[in-house]
């Protein structure tokens, strides 16, 4: 069974995917209330259904309000998920979740609302399927909104450089063109709703072992053609 918030369990058949995920869909959506996007302005996503409205920021008007201080605040989030907030500027907090194979929002273990798990990236990238990659970034946009996230941090398009890889589970191949293909077309059925994306990791961030203090020393052409390209044609 695939657990969605309102507690509702569809019996999944594991050969029909495409029908699974558009019915889960299809009884998830929330409603969204339609407003004119303009250039120079950027669209935050809430759930209409919990009583917040969809905002936009006039970001020409919010930069001129903020100080340089507050500009460097934003750098840094005000809690592990969710930035700081200058409503005098009409910048709001931004709530991120994690997302390569689930929105799984603030919550730890049985603290989190519970929603609805995709498969993995590696099992994702064995599809080889970029619109069946586009349909599972739609159900994660809806997701986000139902779950008031308004940046999803995936996909993962990192490279399977070794099947030791702590993150390995959750990069789509070892081939960067097959990578940025799904990882494009996941990115569009997120961002069809609303819901900005982080395209993760750093670049050659391929190994789990001394993470944080490794020195990959890599050749030009070899960062531009494999390790690289992925982020290209995600972005």
């Amino acid at each position: 069974t695939i657990e969605v918030a309102n507690a509702m369990a569809t019996t999944v058949n594991p050969t029909r995917p495409r029908e699974v995920m558009a019915q889960i869909v299809r009884t998830s959506r929330p409603r969204l209330r339609q407003q004119k996007w303009r250039p120079g302005h950027t669209f935050l996503v809430a759930n209409v259904e919990n009583g917040q409205d969809r905002a936009v920021i006039d970001t020409a008007a919010a930069l001129a309000a903020l100080s340089l201080d507050d500009k460097c605040t934003l750098l840094a989030g005000r809690t592990t998920w969710r930035t700081w907030a200058f409503p005098e500027a009409g910048v709001p907090a931004l709530k991120m979740s994690d997302g390569p194979n689930g929105v799984r929002g603030e919550g730890h273990g049985g603290s989190s609302t519970p929603g609805v798990v995709v498969p993995a990236g590696i099992t994702l990238g064995a599809t080889w399927d970029p619109a069946l990659l586009e349909e599972v970034g739609s159900l994660l946009g809806t997701e986000a909104i139902r779950k008031g996230a308004h940046v999803l941090l995936g996909p993962t398009v990192n490279l399977h450089r070794t099947p030791v890889g702590g993150r390995t589970f959750e990069c789509y191949s070892e081939d960067p063109e097959l990578s940025g293909a799904l990882a494009a077309a996941y990115i569009t059925g997120v961002q069809a709703h609303d819901v900005a994306v982080t395209v993760k990791h750093f670049v050659c961030n391929d190994t789990e072992i001394e993470r944080m203090s490794v020195d990959v020393q890599v050749d030009e052409r070899t960062l531009r053609e494999l390790y690289l390209r992925p982020f290209e044609i995600a972005v």
